[in-house]
């Protein structure tokens, strides 16, 4: 089993930047075979959901483990937060969050 990591990308960077695309993991041959780990403060925002959702078409699984900085600016407390998260996990089969359970 391949695992590719990463954690503390910090995606409102682009946004702040004014960039009409968000940084995502450089695309490798095997990737559908890999498990992709998103380990915490990755990205904030109405976006996050559909950003997410395209990872899982390219990677095996999509594994989040939410961060301080993955709540920030939701306009959202944080139980809004983990369900928006909770129900891509119901739409999408290979999308995993890893929160108390």
């Amino acid at each position: 089993m391949k695992f590719r990591v990463y954690s503390d990308v910090h995606l409102e960077k682009d946004i702040w930047a004014g960039r009409r695309s968000f940084w995502s993991p450089p695309i490798v041959d095997d990737e559908k075979e890999q498990t992709l780990i998103l380990a915490g403060d990755i990205f904030y925002g109405a976006e996050s959901s559909s950003w997410v959702k395209d990872l899982c078409y390219r990677f095996k699984n999509v594994v989040l483990v939410l961060g301080n900085h993955d709540y920030w600016h939701q306009g959202r407390n944080i139980d809004d937060v983990n369900k928006n998260y909770r129900q891509i996990m119901t739409d999408t089969k290979n999308f995993h969050l890893l929160h108390n359970d």
